[in-house]
């Protein structure tokens, strides 16, 4: 594919009636992605580190290249400050200091291991997760499902400071239509266009409903892949943190739109992804872990709102229907039609 420049993004493929929803093409990609294992990819963002330790020795097995020097050690000979991390970790987020950089842990427990993610801190988050409160508010006491999602994708533009947020909705066919889109000046829009099926093929669907939000900082920058001791090269599985690589088909995509960085939010209906929040922009941008908590949450907030706007509209058009019928049968019975 040819990479296009970052300061420019080609339009997105606009439908057309005269070519089936799927081409022999689409289907083939389709495949081809569907059978990436993207959960074992191996790699983290460089941003932050990535560790597994073994609960009973203490000892990290496993960690990204560029914490190397950690593996083989146990937390305390890693960094005196680990240990007390780690435990707090494990309970909610803790912060551990860095080579002077403040980093958040986040510690998940599995049965054989215990992973622990490392990611900086960045600016102060304070202002902008108290924005992400009153914009929650705001947006609740609008009921116009097509008003709402326009200023769901104003408010989160606002929030996040990035050049492009789009809302998508997810089709029956696995295409995704662009239903909102807030983007800077001189950028084409792009509300209205569909995208192909297979550009969230159907694993990286199901990590979305199970991980809410998905943050890409850099795509350009190098990764720092996993590293393991002899004997434990079982891949880590990086489902749960968040910074895992993403596919490197999705890395090609995002340099031909002209994106560096995305955050990506999942819209669900229980354990249907129904459509997703799109964060981009045309240079590394990283969102601090507590704005992107309060984003799911406003993800969360317009999926159900949204579901409960057209399971009101399918109601209201099953009665519509009765009411017809029943004036459809009543010259045959003699009475007056039902009203109500």
């Amino acid at each position: 594919m040819q990479q296009t420049p970052h300061t420019a993004e080609p339009p997105l493929a606009r439908p057309r009636a005269d070519r089936p929803h799927l081409s022999e093409d689409e289907r083939r990609r389709h495949r081809e992605c569907g059978a990436i294992p993207l959960h074992t990819i191996d790699e983290v963002q460089s941003i932050g580190a990535v560790l597994r330790v073994s609960p009973l020795s203490g000892v990290i097995n496993a960690v990204s290249a560029n914490r190397a020097s950690w593996l083989g050690r146990t937390l305390d000979r890693a960094h005196p400050d680990l240990p007390r991390a780690v435990s707090e970790g494990s309970e909610g987020e803790a912060t551990i200091v860095l080579e002077d950089v403040p980093h958040y842990v986040a510690v998940r427990t599995h049965p054989t291991h215990l992973l622990v993610e490392l990611e900086p801190t960045g600016a102060d988050s304070a202002a902008t997760v108290a924005g992400a409160l009153d914009a929650i508010h705001r947006l609740a006491s609008i009921t116009d499902p097509d008003q709402l999602v326009h200023a769901a994708a104003a408010e989160i533009k606002v929030l996040t400071g990035f050049d492009r947020v789009t809302i998508n909705r997810f089709l029956d066919d696995g295409r995704g239509l662009i239903i909102a889109d807030e983007h800077e000046p001189g950028m084409d829009p792009y509300t209205g266009l569909h995208f192909p099926a297979s550009d969230i093929p159907p694993q990286a669907r199901k990590l979305y409903v199970r991980k809410l939000s998905r943050s890409i900082v850099d795509a350009i920058a190098p990764v720092s892949p996993m590293r393991y001791l002899q004997g434990e090269h079982e891949p880590v599985d990086l489902t749960s943190t968040d910074l895992r690589v993403p596919a490197a088909h999705h890395l090609e995509f995002m340099r031909n739109m002209g994106q560096v960085a995305t955050v990506s939010l999942s819209m669900t209906d229980g354990d249907r992804l129904t459509g997703m929040i799109i964060c981009s922009h045309r240079s590394p941008r990283h969102l601090p872990r507590p704005v992107r908590r309060q984003l799911e949450v406003v993800a969360r907030l317009l999926s159900a709102r949204i579901e409960s706007t057209r399971r009101i509209a399918r109601l209201e058009r099953q009665i519509s229907l009765r009411l017809k019928r029943a004036e459809l049968v009543a010259p045959f019975y003699g009475t007056a039609p039902l009203t109500g």
